[in-house]
């Protein structure tokens, strides 16, 4: 484990090299896009605001790989446009299922209004062509989100362990794998309770209201937290015991956000200033924590030199 006393000389060449004013800037671009989720709801558009929400997120991740890189040889662009691409599409994605397709509701006498134009939509019901293109979209983004991990822990495993990629290595391949499926468990396992036992799981909540804040944490949080785990183990180059406690730091910055009285603030909007502002600082902490776990996984010289 990682000494107080060799805090400074971890760091040191971190501030020499740039590595921690990186991650500093991978840290501002996540949370502008969280703080524009938040206050404009960029997630459903119209499509131009979900830009805010899109362009920052992704290049924060192309920053941090650009600081997990291995050698400067590898910093061709290919690799860095992939990441970036890949995540902003997938951030915009629901925005521009909006703008293409604007919710459509069927009113009381069977007519089909669009939501823009309908006066009181309060007893209308989103039409059936729309729920049916509603769902066709839910599945696409599963396999949106599958081939966004795939694409992400790729090509940054690639930039941080080049030697591996002279010769199949099944094992971290099949782990690139398991962690993509993981990201996208909270979207098939959602589908899968709706379909199989959407009721008696609705039950079982309303009976026991006081679980469903936990649905987050359990069904989000934790398999995304353990694919961020598995990630972090691909791309590591280090050999000291100090990875299984940066492991543990990583695991624990991903699931803090998804804890049910923490993640609640984020969604009531009556929430006073300070709340709200506390809920993004430790947002901000949290991700930092996480980048920079990563990039002294992923380099030799911070830890083991």
């Amino acid at each position: 484990m990682v000494v107080k006393q060799k805090i400074s000389d971890i760091f040191h060449p971190m501030i020499k090299d740039g590595g921690l004013l990186f991650i500093v800037l991978a840290t501002l671009l996540v949370t502008i896009s969280m703080v524009s989720t938040y206050t404009l709801r960029t997630q459903f558009g119209p499509w131009y605001k979900a830009l805010l929400l899109g362009i920052p997120f992704a290049f924060a991740w192309v920053v941090v790989a650009w600081s997990i890189t291995d050698k400067s040889v590898l910093r061709r662009p290919y690799p860095y446009i992939g990441i970036f691409l890949a995540l902003f599409i997938e951030k915009i994605y629901w925005a521009l299922f909006y703008t293409l397709y604007p919710i459509s509701y069927r009113d009381s006498f069977g007519a089909i209004e669009d939501a823009l134009t309908v006066g009181n939509t309060n007893f209308a019901i989103p039409s059936a062509e729309w729920l049916n293109l509603l769902d066709s979209a839910s599945y696409l983004f599963i396999i949106v989100e599958f081939i966004v991990a795939i694409v992400l822990f790729g090509t940054l495993w690639y930039l941080a362990r080049p030697k591996d990629f002279t010769k199949l290595n099944i094992k971290r391949i099949g782990l690139v794998v398991i962690g993509a499926i993981l990201m996208t468990v909270p979207l098939w396992i959602w589908k899968a309770i709706a379909y199989f036992g959407g009721l008696r799981f609705f039950e079982f909540f309303i009976t026991n209201w006081e679980l469903i804040y936990w649905y987050n944490f359990l069904f989000h949080g934790i398999p995304i937290a353990i694919a961020m785990v598995i990630f972090a183990y691909v791309i590591t180059n280090i050999k000291s015991r100090a990875k299984y406690f940066l492991y543990v730091v990583i695991l624990v910055s991903v699931l803090i956000p998804h804890i049910p009285i923490y993640d609640y603030m984020f969604w009531v909007r009556s929430s006073s200033t300070v709340t709200v502002f506390s809920y993004f600082f430790v947002f901000a902490v949290m991700y930092f924590v996480m980048f920079l776990s990563l990039l002294l996984l992923s380099k030799t010289k911070y830890i083991e030199q």
